[in-house]
């Protein structure tokens, strides 16, 4: 990276590049008002709301064509501080840039190490500890996974670009993150503006992407109770958003060819935060005929290789049959993501590494943050 010397003043992180749809998102978080925009293979692509550059945002969003990125495999983050925004003769400090590496999963992959962290709760350095369970042993991470419940709430900007601090050093901006949102990403004032500042496809926060020979799938069960449930304040209608989802899982999976069917498909992951193939305790034993219709969609049409997910805050896999299978998982499930937190306690976390290899299964290595293997599992390819 090479970069104008005020760039730790603007980036309150390094940039964050999510995958949605055939798309990157670039995501910056900053420390001051700005106008951005972001360079690659000569084209510009601004953070833009209907042809006005945006600055009120902690959070800002370049949009960029995957394949073109993928060519290319640099960009440069142009950014102008705002001094004074008026109606007239807005005022602004000259123009910097800094530039980044990108290296993307090749689009005949057969190998591939990712990373999922999930249920961090704001947590920041002992997630990024355990994610560097690949660096640290000479091995090359290809794919961070942030599976919600990276913010403990969204009561706050600062709280909502935190996850941005773990994916940022984790990345530098220069390998894919892919999305999805938890639970506690629905609570506090500025829930309602989450999709404005974190990967979203057309304002929704469930949709699929393409990276290189991955097709993946980011869900969203939304809250895990009942809208009724008198600690929302009246302030959600989840019921509503996952009908609409229901109805997107059945569209999508007749676009088979378009998507997960495609040419040059080797891996197909499902991500959602909540592990909705399970059942859950009251008051979380919700929805049960939409989770049970969500695992039939996804296990006679798009036929996923492998599910991940945390919310539960522990480390294990499942098969499909297995006792935890409760409405007919659609392929092998990685619930992996132990934060432990609290008053008098020294925090911990663990996430979980894991290896794909074609022809080979997959290698599931649950880390923690002093980098020990805290546990480990291996699905055989058949799954």
């Amino acid at each position: 990276m090479a970069g104008a010397c005020h760039f730790s003043e603007v980036f309150a992180s390094w940039p964050t590049v999510c995958a949605v749809g055939r798309e990157y998102q670039i995501m910056v978080p900053v420390r001051a008002e700005t106008l951005m925009w972001a360079e690659t293979g000569g084209e510009l692509f601004y953070d833009e709301s209907n042809g006005i550059l945006r600055s009120a945002t902690g959070v800002h969003r370049m949009t960029v064509p995957a394949e073109l990125l993928d060519r290319e495999k640099r960009y440069t983050i142009h950014w102008r501080k705002v001094i004074e925004r008026l109606p007239y003769y807005t005022k602004t400090e000259d123009e910097e840039c800094a530039s980044f590496s990108f290296r993307p999963v090749a689009a005949d992959a057969s190998e591939l190490r990712l990373y999922q962290i999930a249920d961090t709760h704001s947590l920041i350095e002992q997630p990024i500890r355990a994610a560097s369970y690949w660096g640290d042993r000479g091995e090359t991470l290809d794919l961070l996974v942030m599976n919600g419940d990276t913010p403990e709430d969204c009561r706050s900007m600062e709280n909502i670009a935190a996850p941005y601090q773990v994916s940022g050093t984790l990345t530098k901006g220069e390998i894919p993150v892919v999305y999805a949102r938890g639970n506690h990403d629905l609570r506090g004032i500025l829930a309602e503006k989450y999709a404005e500042v974190t990967p979203s496809c057309n304002g929704l926060t469930y949709y699929s992407w393409r990276i290189g020979s991955v097709w993946g799938l980011s869900l969203d069960c939304a809250e895990d109770k009942w809208d009724q449930q008198i600690e929302y304040g009246n302030t959600v209608c989840c019921e509503a958003f996952r009908r609409r989802e229901t109805a997107f899982l059945r569209d999508l999976a007749e676009k088979g060819g378009e998507e997960f069917n495609a040419p040059g498909v080797k891996l197909k992951l499902v991500l959602c935060h909540i592990p909705f193939s399970e059942q859950f305790r009251p008051p979380f034993d919700i929805e049960e005929d939409t989770y049970r219709e969500w695992c039939r969609i996804l296990r006679t049409g798009v036929k996923p290789d492998l599910m991940l997910s945390g919310h539960n805050h522990k480390c294990y896999v499942t098969l499909p049959g297995d006792p935890m299978d409760h409405k007919g998982q659609p392929c092998p499930l990685v619930v992996g993501a132990k934060p432990v937190r609290g008053e008098g306690v020294e925090p911990h976390y663990t996430g979980t590494a894991i290896h794909w290899k074609t022809g080979r299964g997959v290698e599931v290595l649950f880390t923690d943050d002093s980098g020990a293997v805290t546990g480990k599992a291996f699905i055989p390819e058949q799954y």
